[in-house]
C-alpha cells in the first residue's frame, strides 16, 4: 500500500485523523475515533492494525481492557488478546467463518476448507493469513509435498487444495499431531504423518517450555519439559520422494546447511521459514552454492519465508 493510499484510508476510517497522524510523529497513544463509532486508546502500530481491517470491525463488539489487551465478541466468538491477535481474527473473517469451540480452540471454515486449531494469536489464524496472501502458493498439482513442522495440519490442507497428491508430514509435538489427524481427515488429505522433527542426527531432545505455542523450542526456557524425536534431515528429504518441501521447524531448519547437495537437489522447490538473521544468511549461502535461486523472500517481524527453486542443467 502506497503512502497516499494509507493516508486516504486513515481519513476514510477515522474522524480525528489529524490527531491520529500526529501520534505517528510523536509516538504518543491517542483516543482514536473511528467513523463506525468505535473508540480505542491506541498507539500508531495498533491503529493501523485496526484501520486495515476496518470493514470487518462492524461484525464484532470490541472492548479495550488495557493498553494492549482487547476483547472481541460476536455470536460465535469471545476472545481476549493483543492488537495483533485481534487483527488476525479480523483479517480471516473477511474470507472465512470463525467459531470458538472452547477457550483455546477455534474452527475456521469457508467453501474450500475447514480447520480446527488452537492458539489463535500465533497459530491457526496466522497460517491462514499466510495462505490467503499467497505465501505458500506453488505448482504442486499431482506432486508429493514434504511438510516439516506440520503444526496443526493447516499447510498440509493448503497444499492438498493446490492439487498435491500426497503430503508427507513431520511434527514431533503430540498435541499438534492430534489436530493434524483431525484436519487431514476433515479435508480428505492424503497424508503420511511422522511424529518426528528434523536435525543433524537421529536423537531424542528435551524441550523446556511454559506453554505449547507455534514457537515451541525457539527459546528453550520454561518450567515444563517434553521429549521430542528428531530424525536426520538428509534421510527425511531422501525418503519422502517429494518434489516440493516446506520447512517451518523453529530453528531446526539450520540442519539443512549440512545436507549433501546431491540430496538437496532431489527437491525442486523449498519453502523455508528462517528464524533469525544468522540462520537466514546461512541458508541463502548454502542453497545458492547447491544450485538454487532465491525466488521469494517474505519478511516477517522475527523470521523470513524463503523460496528456493532448483536451477536445472547443473
Amino acid at each position: 500500500m502506497s503512502s497516499l493510499s494509507r493516508l486516504i484510508k486513515t481519513i476514510v476510517t477515522t474522524k480525528n485523523f489529524t490527531t491520529v497522524m500526529l501520534s505517528r510523529q510523536n509516538g504518543k497513544r491517542v483516543l482514536v475515533k473511528f467513523r463506525n463509532g468505535l473508540q480505542l486508546n491506541l498507539d500508531w502500530s495498533q491503529f493501523f492494525l485496526f484501520r486495515d481491517n476496518y470493514s470487518t470491525i462492524v461484525e464484532f463488539s470490541i472492548k479495550q481492557l488495557n493498553d494492549d489487551l482487547f476483547r472481541i465478541t460476536n455470536n460465535n466468538l469471545d476472545y481476549t488478546g493483543n492488537a495483533f491477535s485481534i487483527s488476525l481474527i479480523l483479517k480471516v473473517k473477511k474470507n472465512c467463518q470463525i467459531q470458538q469451540i472452547d477457550k483455546e480452540t477455534f474452527r475456521v471454515k469457508n467453501d474450500k476448507f475447514e480447520l480446527v486449531g488452537s492458539y489463535v494469536s500465533s497459530g491457526l489464524l496466522f497460517l491462514i493469513c499466510e495462505f490467503l496472501k499467497g505465501d505458500y502458493e506453488c505448482n504442486c498439482r499431482d506432486k508429493v509435498v514434504l511438510d516439516v513442522g506440520g503444526f496443526q495440519g493447516e499447510t498440509a490442507v493448503f497444499f492438498s487444495l493446490m492439487g498435491a497428491k500426497k503430503i508427507v508430514i513431520y511434527e514431533p509435538v503430540l498435541e499438534h499431531q492430534k489436530l493434524i489427524q483431525t484436519n487431514v481427515s476433515r479435508n480428505q488429505v492424503n497424508a503420511e504423518i511422522h511424529d518426528e522433527g528434523i536435525g543433524e542426527i537421529d536423537e531424542v531432545k528435551t524441550i523446556s517450555y511454559e506453554t505449547i505455542t507455534v514457537g515451541l523450542g525457539l527459546n528453550g526456557t520454561g518450567t515444563k519439559q517434553m521429549y521430542v524425536k528428531i530424525k536426520n534431515a538428509s534421510q527425511v528429504i531422501e525418503s519422502s520422494g517429494a518434489e516440493i518441501a516446506k520447512f517451518d521447524c523453529e530453528g531446526g531448519e539450520i540442519s539443512l546447511v549440512n545436507v549433501p547437495t546431491s540430496i538437496l537437489r532431489k527437491v525442486r522447490l523449498y519453502m523455508i521459514e528462517a528464524h533469525g538473521s544468522d540462520i537466514r544468511e546461512a541458508l541463502i549461502q548454502r542453497f545458492e552454492n547447491a544450485g538454487f535461486v532465491l525466488t521469494k523472500d517474505v519478511h516477517g517481524e522475527h523470521c523470513s519465508l524463503l523460496h528456493f527453486e532448483r536451477r536445472e542443467g547443473l
